[in-house]
């Protein structure tokens, strides 16, 4: 399967407004095969793989920031301190602003086995460019200019998607599925021109997007002589029981240099099993006269109440209420 997209947008100036953005997929249901076919334990099974690149125009930045702006300001001249109107040169403009793309890859694998288990896999690697970000490596301060916003920023992001389903058939044409998953990700900054530091560990190139940099507490200031004897605290006076912190680069003052980072592992794994409240368990059963009724337990509230035809009875441990007129 092929497909593409032509878009334009009038966010961007002539020469950079349309982008091309194909993508495609590749599918192979290997259980329709020779080898496979009536296999009474792989009863399905599917390879795929796709492609792509997608593009955004919503990159931020102000609008139409290929042209050059100019802000209204006042001069004091002369001695009679007044002022006189004038303007003053707004952020550089770039001429060359255009899309932010993402080229994905995705690669997995549906099965079934025994006609009970279903399983899903995919692995997936993105690569996002031209995410627009300022130049602060390549334009210092002194130049005395309003650095433009520019697309060099580069970030990567891969990872791992599964699950597992196990469908169950009950008396009475009762019917029950139970379902875990995991996911995975993690991204990274590749490239983002950030100023030259002075310390290589506050450099956010190299780790996750949004890595959080914050002072190390180590402890409480004992007394006047524990104080005398630690870092200097430059942001503010400190009295014994104020936070002591962990001098990082060994300079003998605590300030902005002395920011380490954080890890955020915790947040790239996230679990979702079955104990967490039985949100992916479900129901189906028909009544003895005929009714049929769904129960699915993301979609119930605390009395496990379930809407169905019409009527209403119990069952243990649950209430099940049949809807008036509707299916």
């Amino acid at each position: 399967e092929f497909s593409f997209g032509y878009n334009g947008t009038e966010n961007f100036p002539k020469g950079h407004r349309f982008g091309f953005f194909p993508a495609g997929s590749l599918g192979w249901i290997l259980s329709n095969e020779a080898f496979l076919k009536g296999n009474p334990i792989l009863n399905y099974l599917k390879l795929r793989a796709s492609y792509g690149i997608v593009g955004n125009d919503n990159i931020g930045g102000i609008r139409y920031m290929f042209d050059q702006y100019y802000d209204g300001y006042g001069y004091h001249l002369g001695n009679s301190n007044n002022v006189q109107d004038g303007l003053v040169q707004g952020k550089l403009a770039n001429p060359d602003v255009t899309w932010e793309k993402e080229k994905k890859f995705n690669v997995g694998f549906e099965a079934t086995l025994v006609n009970k288990i279903d399983v899903s896999f995919d692995y997936f690697i993105q690569k996002r460019s031209n995410i627009l970000s300022q130049p602060y490596r390549t334009v210092p301060d002194y130049l005395g200019i309003s650095r433009p916003d520019i697309n060099i920023g580069k970030v990567g992001n891969k990872g791992l998607e599964t699950s597992i389903r196990y469908n169950g058939i009950g008396k009475k044409d009762l019917t029950y599925f139970v379902e875990t998953s995991l996911w995975y990700a993690k991204n990274k900054v590749v490239y983002n021109a950030e100023a030259i530091q002075e310390n290589e560990y506050l450099y956010g190139t190299g780790r996750i997007v949004g890595q959080p940099f914050v002072l190390e507490a180590i402890g409480f200031f004992k007394d006047e002589d524990d104080i005398l004897k630690s870092p200097t605290q430059t942001f503010t006076d400190v009295r014994p029981g104020d936070i002591k912190y962990k001098d990082q680069n060994k300079d003998g003052k605590i300030d902005f240099a002395t920011l380490p980072v954080i890890e955020m592992r915790v947040r790239e794994i996230l679990l979702k099993w079955l104990s967490d409240a039985m949100e992916n368990v479900s129901f189906q059963a028909r009544t003895e006269d005929g009714r049929s009724f769904f129960l699915d337990r993301s979609h119930m509230d605390e009395k496990c109440v379930v809407h169905c035809e019409d009527g209403n009875f119990t069952m243990p441990h649950m209430t099940i209420e049949f809807l008036e007129d509707e299916g």
